[in-house]
């Protein structure tokens, strides 16, 4: 399971980017590329406190954490098939690419995509 949440001062929780870099052994660019995020909005605290980062972290952490039964639960291959694996329903677009590009649709799409998969479709 992905553990990538911060004890904020006031008690409340947020996605943290450097326990996203640690835990899926990357760096900030590469998730600031694959989330769609300007990297500097992953650099500092009071940047990725924000409702865009912490929105788009906390879909992909939902993405994540739902596929990660195809890979055993391994956090790391669930995060290596979002940001490079060429989905054919997608003109063979990774899932990053799809939430790139596509914002919050692609995201809609993603997550339909998954549920055919779920239930037996896209074999």
């Amino acid at each position: 399971m992905l553990s990538t949440f911060s004890q904020m001062p006031d008690g409340s929780e947020i996605e943290d980017p450097r326990k996203w870099v640690e835990q899926l052994h990357t760096n900030m660019e590469t998730l600031a590329f694959s989330a769609g995020l300007p990297e500097t909005s992953l650099k500092r605290t009071d940047r990725f406190q924000s409702i865009k980062v912490q929105s788009r972290l906390q879909d992909i952490h939902a993405i994540i954490e739902r596929i990660s039964p195809w890979f055993d639960y391994s956090k790391e291959r669930s995060w290596l098939w979002f940001r490079s694996t060429p989905i054919p329903a997608f003109d063979n677009k990774s899932a990053s690419e799809v939430l790139r590009e596509f914002g919050s649709q692609g995201l809609i799409a993603i997550n339909d995509y998954i549920g055919m998969k779920e239930a037996g479709g896209f074999e």
